[in-house]
């Protein structure tokens, strides 16, 4: 299939269906239970601060607890849960990190797209950020425009800041960047 001609009506995910989970164990060897099962939502009946972050997060764990064959634990939670699951009818076998680097739209030197969304949730008003691999361009219409200037937001530290006017880009006709340097 060659994913450079599907088009946007096409670009569907759908016949989704669970297939199997697993949660990683702190162990000297690589351990799994199967199946796994993600933390149950139970708020709190106080008012509480949460601690500041500290210690390791994995951003791929498979890959950092078994970095020889990372797709290993897949493979072990799905043979429990369905030994009968015939392989063979898939196409592509992946972890959301390598899905991301196949089908990644590049920025020039752009390390990943992240959004900023708020919602309700049980009373509780939220606001997340994620980071996003794409999108399909089905909404804009030809009364609608694509953005046609960013502003570099620069990371510093701990506490992000945002910088000032002077120090943004400046974006020429064809929407490139400019370098502005202070």
């Amino acid at each position: 299939m060659d994913l450079e001609k599907v088009e946007a009506a096409a670009a569907k995910i759908t016949d989704v269906k669970h297939l199997a989970s697993y949660n990683w164990i702190e162990a000297p060897t690589p351990t799994i239970v199967v199946p796994g099962c993600p933390p149950r939502w139970s708020p709190s009946d106080i008012p509480r601060q949460l601690q500041q972050d500290c210690g390791l997060f994995y951003i791929a764990e498979n890959s950092a607890r078994q970095p020889a064959s990372p797709l290993e634990s897949l493979f072990q939670a799905l043979c429990l849960t369905d030994p009968s699951f015939d392989i063979r009818t898939v196409n592509i076998v992946t972890d959301r990190h390598i899905l991301r680097q196949l089908l990644a739209f590049h920025i020039p030197n752009s390390i990943g797209h992240h959004i900023i969304v708020s919602y309700s949730f049980s009373g509780l008003k939220f606001l997340v950020q994620h980071e996003t691999d794409g999108y399909v361009d089905t909404a804009l219409g030809s009364s609608q425009k694509k953005p046609s200037k960013a502003r570099l937001v620069v990371m510093r530290g701990y506490w992000k800041r945002l910088l000032p006017e002077d120090l943004y880009p400046k974006w020429s006709e064809g929407g490139n960047v400019e370098e502005n340097k202070p």
